[in-house]
């Protein structure tokens, strides 16, 4: 699972508050559809004032439960739209005249802690109100706003708001009063201190702040107490290029540091990767403004919802469009199989009885092909890596009978305990204790986690399918298909089975008494029949127990008491395994097939449930072989003992031939093998039902190259996909190749001849082949050093110094500083007081004629004049010297 616990990252979306979670991580490749669909307003563009119409929405918000929350600005209201549901839009605030009491032009909306803020542009005002807009209250301590524009709040609840009128961004906190200025100078201008009419604002955890710096064309990244800005996107002009943002009205920030803006000017949103000198149109990429599905014009906020699709507030078309995110991955397998695939008729044995006693149910295959089992006889979940002969780890668990396994992007194994009803447990990843995830009042026959870390359960007792958000802490059960009473309308169910979600939240359910397929689209309570009940082309099913699809949208069924498995593509199904529909153990029989799986390959994994065994069909090939995955001798071909002479009898002396026989176990059930001619067609194989010709045994076509046998199977022609040519389509002439964008940039291509990368983190240039120097964006201050490195940058600071850009001193530092001008002051007026006294003395002497020194100097010259003083000793009563 290394490699799946590192892709698990980029796919969490959990939707804390606001516009967006910061959790929110979406793949380097990932796209939105082309099209949108118009989920507020009208899709024609008009506005009005009815509760499916809009005048100029502006902010969006969507809470966890995918309610829309819309800025109404004309109306002065908030329009508020449930989009899973058949609910009808309501709108707070009635829509009339602008007032003091109500709303005055509503230019933001946010939601933080399960109450709903709206920026009342008129009335320089931010109200806090419930989620339905009862109990409006003023926001105390945000005041003193010019021309407020746009509303974020982080999660310490900071209220952030863009002030157009002084060019400033504001954070007013709840303990403090008044707002402090975190961005702009308060004049319009376009240095790095500078805005001009600042719109939309981001803030990150690290309470690193985003604007759209809309009159400068640029997207400004301001860290915390920086006394500037740091320019991340556009090149400060406006254009239509993808190196600038043209008028810019809103940005969001995933935890990857991928920018999507607004562009106003551009009618388009875009993608910047993380110090990327250019960005990817993901949304209004044609060039020019417009209200069909695939324009935009003048978009002002975007929004994600818990799904990863984005929405745009289309301001200048009075609606709102969602663009669907089409490249979601999942942690299971959804091959993408050629239109009619075929798989082996006998099944290859993965486990049977003698190694496992329980009967099999619980199966679930990753996207890395490991296999997982559930053994509720022996209280264990049986695991299988990819190319494993044994199992290779147990977790002892006790098991509901009926549970099914799901396991996820990060390795965690979801389950039902069986020491309660309902009782969902996990295995964290690599952790041999299992730890409680949520409670359901009955068992669930089968549970499903969507990409958005969503938990259903089919509750096979109250006939009913719910849901719970993993990523709620309150775990509220919600009901999205039955009543809770048994029934065979389209909106009830009779004992639900598996299930299934697709990407698009679409849901398949095993209604299995009623012995029929259920699909419910996303929101819906209302169910279509997909499968079964003679739909398609009078599909019976008898007693359905589980469903999947594939990459291309075909649905899977176990038929479980037909005992096969049932293919349904393009109104028509087609039976791939367990054809005979009598149960039996042969290698080509199933005994009540209960559930199936792909590996990454295509080959088709059967939990043959009274059979106690897993059964393996492998895709593209239609001979009966009998082995055991469970040992290591080589795969061998059977001919069955009581079917080899009646059917020896029948055969001409050339076909007995082409009989292959072997030696083999008297308790053999595999079938025989035989090859004869196919006559005239270029057909083989057992049934002839295998083509032969240069095209399909050869494939001689490479990258995806079409091919067409010629000169009656002597020779082929391949029609090669766009960007490819040679006989074989082996010569590659696309912009884009394998190399094209060096360091692991992504090529995105522009024409047929040309494209653009976006290059990863820490590298720039046509080809990504250059590191960037991040030192040319910014100041080190206090003489600090700017050191590029590898995707960054690091400021080298001096002694007393610190910070991400030495802007900080520490206290020792300012204590000497301030002592060292003290001396210096002190030196300084000493010197300017002795200068000043000599001046003083000069112009008294010789301008007034005083001279404060001359007595002293007189008596100094006096002193020097006295006579000298001769002294001689005379001896008293001195002895002789003889």
């Amino acid at each position: 699972m290394t490699e799946n616990f590192y892709l698990m990252k980029y796919f969490i979306l959990t939707i804390l508050s606001g516009k967006i979670s910061t959790l929110l991580i979406l793949p380097r490749e990932a796209s939105w559809d082309e099209n949108g669909t118009t989920v507020a307003g009208l899709s024609n563009g008009t506005s009005g004032l009815s509760l499916i119409e809009l005048h100029q929405p502006f902010g969006i918000t969507i809470t966890n439960d995918d309610v829309l929350y819309i800025s109404d600005i004309a109306n002065h209201r908030v329009l508020v739209v449930h989009l899973d549901s058949t609910r009808d839009n309501y709108a707070i605030g009635d829509g009339s005249e602008p007032n003091q009491y109500e709303f005055y032009f509503t230019y933001d909306v946010f939601i933080f802690n399960k109450s709903l803020y709206v920026l009342d542009h008129g009335n320089r005002k931010v109200k806090e109100m419930s989620l339905n807009g009862s109990n409006p209250t003023l926001v105390p301590y945000v005041k003193d706003l010019v021309t407020p524009i746009c509303l974020f709040i982080d999660n310490d609840g900071n209220i952030y708001v863009s002030d157009q009128g002084v060019h400033k961004v504001f954070v007013f906190r709840p303990s403090a009063v008044p707002g402090e200025t975190v961005a702009g100078n308060g004049t319009e201008g376009f240095t790095d201190k500078q805005l001009n009419q600042p719109y939309g604002v981001f803030v990150n955890d690290f309470k690193a702040i985003y604007i759209a710096d809309r009159n400068n064309h640029r997207i400004m990244k301001w860290l915390p107490r920086a006394s500037f800005g740091i320019r991340v996107a556009g090149n400060g002009a406006p254009g239509n290029s993808l190196e600038q943002v043209n008028s810019p009205t809103d940005v969001i920030v995933d935890q990857n540091e991928y920018m999507y803006i607004s562009e106003s000017g551009n009618s388009r949103i875009t993608r910047w990767g993380p110090h990327s000198t250019c960005g990817i149109c993901i949304a209004g990429c044609i060039g020019k403004s417009g209200v069909q599905a695939n324009q935009l014009m003048s978009p002002h906020a975007i929004a994600f919802d818990r799904h990863g699709s984005l929405y745009v507030s289309d301001h200048g078309a009075h609606r709102v469009q969602r663009f669907q995110l089409l490249n979601y991955p999942v942690p299971y397998n959804q091959p993408k199989l050629s239109s009619e695939p075929t798989w082996s008729e006998c099944g290859i044995t993965l486990t049977n009885k003698s190694s496992f006693d329980s009967v099999a149910r619980g199966l679930f295959i990753d996207s890395n092909d490991a296999i997982y089992l559930a053994d509720h006889s022996r209280k264990r979940i049986i695991t299988w890596s990819k190319h494993s002969v044994h199992p290779e780890r147990e977790l002892a668990a006790h098991l509901f009978k009926y549970t099914s396994v799901f396991v996820t992007w990060n390795g965690d194994i979801y389950f039902e305990n069986g020491t309660a009803q309902g009782r969902i447990d996990k295995f964290p990843s690599n952790s041999e204790n299992s730890e409680f995830v949520a409670n359901f009042s009955s068992n669930c026959y089968d549970i499903f986690i969507d990409i958005q870390n969503t938990l259903y359960c089919s509750m096979h007792e109250e006939h009913r399918v719910v849901k719970v958000s993993l990523s709620d802490d309150n775990r509220s059960v919600i009901t999205i298909a039955g009543t809770g009473s048994s029934g065979s309308r389209l909106h009830e169910l009779k004992g639900p089975w598996g299930i299934f979600i697709d990407i698009h939240f679409n849901l398949y359910v095993a209604d299995e008494p009623n012995h029929r397929i259920l699909l419910f689209q996303r929101g819906q309570l209302n169910g279509t029949i997909a499968a079964g009940s003679g739909i398609p082309n009078g599909l019976i099913l008898c007693w359905p127990t589980y469903v999947i699809l594939d990459g291309n949208g075909f649905l899977y069924v176990a038929d479980n008491k037909h005992n096969r498995i049932i293919q349904v593509q393009n109104n028509a199904f087609q039976c791939i395994a367990g054809c005979t529909k009598e149960s039996g153990s042969a290698s080509n029989q199933l005994h009540w097939a209960y559930a199936l799986r792909f590996d990454s390959f295509g080959n088709l994994y059967v939990a043959d449930e009274s059979n106690h065994r897993i059964q393996k069909f492998s895709i593209g090939t239609n001979l009966c072989i009998s082995t055991s995955l469970s040992t290591t001798e080589s795969p061998t071909i059977y001919v069955s003992q009581t079917s080899e002479n009646s059917i020896s009898n029948q055969l001409t002396t050339k076909d007995k031939s082409l009989l292959l026989t072997s030696k083999y176990p008297s308790n053999s059930t595999s079938f025989f093998v035989i090859t004869h001619s196919c006559g005239d067609t270029t057909n083989i194989g057992q049934r002839c039902n295998t083509s032969g010709t240069i095209c399909h045994m050869q494939r001689p076509c490479l990258n995806n190259g079409t091919c067409t046998d010629l000169n009656n199977n002597q020779n082929y022609h391949c029609s090669c996909p766009l960007g490819f040519f040679g006989k074989r389509c082996e010569i590659d002439r696309r912009p884009c190749k394998r190399n094209t964008c060096l360091n692991n940039g992504i090529c995105n291509k522009t024409s047929n001849t040309t494209y653009n990368c976006t290059c990863s983190f820490g590298y720039e240039g046509t080809r990504c082949g250059r590191k960037i120097n991040y030192c040319w964006t910014v100041t080190c201050h206090n003489r600090g050093v700017c050191r590029p490195l590898l995707g960054g940058y690091k400021c080298e600071c001096l002694s007393g110094t610190q910070g991400e850009h030495c802007e900080e001193i520490t206290t020792k530092l300012r204590v000497h500083r301030i002592v060292s001008k003290s001396f210096a002051f002190i030196a300084i007026l000493a010197m300017i007081s002795v200068v000043l006294f000599v001046i003083i003395m000069d112009i008294l002497k010789y301008f007034f004629a005083i001279d404060p020194t001359r007595r002293e100097i007189e008596r100094i010259r006096r002193a020097k004049k006295r006579r000298p003083v001769i002294q001689r000793f005379v001896y008293v009563n001195a002895k002789p010297l003889s």
